[in-house]
């Protein structure tokens, strides 16, 4: 069978992320996914899903042409039996698929939570209108977790959590990979606080160098792996600071889980978050871990997160300054989240089980 997804962003994000690792862990012998994708932009991670057997079909820009955009995904569905179409948002902000799938598809719809918030006040809005004018009787509703479930839905009630899932193997503690990253580097020196995510707004990374600044120590550097559009303004209040040399970006990396190795406590200052990945995949490594206040409490899976409001610089300075004295003795959790369900086998199970045999 063939599972269509709607839809890939233009960059590799969580959701992006979610999808591949659940492609490369299915039985690819029973069951194929599909994507649909809008505007006509060049996405670098498209080879990744054509290889494992993908099928991806560009659609006009929805947000210039939603009308036929939403014309173009009916005729889509027509046109293709689906037995399932697994539609993927951070909000209901924008309707049209689900309209076109309710409209044009014999298939099972399935909707899925994946953040909690949104940045913009318009996009808010029209997400708050549409949530309670669109009729999701019939639809399967899944979410990464129950604050994504509330945000999408309104309500926790009906709604099935599918865990964020990691390959547990992959990120598990790696003293090796740990120095080679240091070394390549040239961080062996310091307490090296880090984090993986995009540079956006969302993820709220200027604060991290307000922290920096506040801290004024110089044995502590930043590491920041992804990229995004605050890079440069990241670049520029780094050096405004005279901390260039102790912040350091990878940009988008192949292989993050070496750099997680190469840290000592993981931060995530976001405004908001469905579930985060990288807290699952950090707490993996076994990584002292501070988060803002603002993340469902759900992330802390092992049970020893430091939770700090992002209305204190002052405040994440000195939960650094902490976790800098106490030394810990780093240890790998991989056992430890495959017995709480958190190992992408036991989310691809479920997933495979539900595409093939309908509602569990």
């Amino acid at each position: 069978m063939r599972v269509l997804h709607i839809s890939l962003d233009t960059a590799m994000g969580g959701i992006e992320s979610f999808l591949l690792n659940v492609y490369n862990l299915i039985d690819r012998d029973k069951i194929q996914f599909d994507f649909i994708e809008y505007g006509d932009l060049t996405r670098d991670f498209n080879p990744k899903f054509l290889n494992l057997g993908a099928r991806i079909y560009n659609l006009p820009d929805r947000k210039k042409h939603p009308f036929l955009a939403q014309k173009e995904l009916i005729e889509l569905l027509r046109n293709n039996e689906y037995e399932v179409v697994h539609i993927h948002k951070n909000s209901l902000a924008d309707i049209g698929s689900i309209r076109a799938c309710q409209k044009a598809s014999k298939s099972r719809i399935v909707l899925h939570s994946h953040n909690s918030s949104r940045d913009s006040k318009t996009v808010t809005l029209l997400h708050k209108i549409n949530r309670r004018v669109l009729d999701l009787n019939g639809i399967t509703k899944f979410s990464c977790s129950i604050k994504a479930a509330e945000w999408l839905y309104g309500t926790k009630e009906g709604v099935t959590i599918v865990k964020n899932g990691i390959d547990t193997n992959r990120f598990a503690f790696n003293s090796s990979k740990r120095q080679n990253i240091r070394t390549e580097l040239s961080i062996d020196k310091y307490f090296v606080v880090g984090s993986v995510g995009r540079l956006t707004e969302q993820k709220n990374p200027l604060l991290m160098l307000d922290v920096m600044k506040k801290l004024q120590d110089e044995n502590i550097c930043l590491l920041w792996v992804g990229d995004g559009e605050l890079r440069k303004a990241m670049e520029i209040r780094a050096d405004e600071y005279g901390m260039r040399n102790r912040v350091i970006f990878t940009g988008a990396v192949p292989n993050p889980e070496d750099y997680y190795q190469a840290m000592d406590v993981f931060v995530m200052p976001s405004l908001y978050e469905g579930f985060p990945i990288a807290a699952v995949e950090a707490q993996c490594s076994g990584l002292q871990m501070i988060l803002s206040s603002n993340i469902t409490k759900e992330a802390d899976i092992i049970g020893e997160t430091k939770w700090v409001s992002i209305d204190s610089s002052l405040n994440w300075a000195q939960a650094i300054a902490d976790f800098k004295e106490k030394k810990l003795i780093r240890k790998s959790n991989e056992n430890e989240l495959k017995m709480r369900g958190f190992d992408m086998k036991t989310t691809v199970d479920y997933l495979q089980n539900f595409y093939l045999n309908g509602d569990m």
